[in-house]
Parts: C-alpha cells; structure tokens; sequence
C-alpha cells in the first residue's frame, strides 16, 4: 500500500474531459412528474439543451445524469431550477422583460 500511495500520492481531482461524469441527486418524490414533465417533454428538453448523456429518475426521487465535459453538472442546475422551493424572506434580484 505504501509504495502505491507513495506513486499515486492522492486521487485527481478532475477526471478525463472523455470519462463520462455521473451526478446523482434526490428530489422530493412528489416533484418527479415537475421534471419529467407531459411525455417527457422537461426531461427531453433538459438532455437536448445540455447534451448530457443520460438522466435516469427513480421512483423514490434519486437522479442519476452522465455526461461529458461539464454537461452533468449543466442538467443538475436545470433540475435544480425547476424543483427550486422559495422560502419567505429570500431575496433575488432580477431583470425586467422590457
């Protein structure tokens, strides 16, 4: 083990640009149907505007989205918008559509 840890030193900290990435996340099981959306549409749109590879949802709310090159991560703030719950008190700033 020594002589592994001496050449290896410590695990990379970014992965192959090729190597495919995968994230998982949880999502309240009653906001599954927000992400998949009506036939698929949110979930469709979610993997053509990213390009990621896959998003699996499982029934009790897990996600699980690979891709490549930062598009995981892409289709996670995606799912993150869209199951985002606002508290009171919170501030945001935003633009006007003028």
């Amino acid at each position: 083990m020594e002589v592994i840890e001496k050449e290896i030193g410590a695990a990379a900290r970014n992965i192959s640009p090729r190597a495919p990435e995968i994230i998982v996340m949880r999502v309240k099981p009653d906001q599954i149907g927000l992400v998949i959306g009506g036939g698929g549409k949110t979930i469709n749109g979610i993997k053509d505007a990213t390009k990621v590879d896959d998003i699996t949802i499982e029934d009790d709310g897990s996600v699980f989205i690979t891709g490549k090159n930062g598009t995981a991560q892409k289709a996670r703030e995606m799912i993150e918008a869209i199951v985002k719950e606002y508290k009171a008190g919170e501030i945001y700033d935003g633009k006007s559509r003028d």
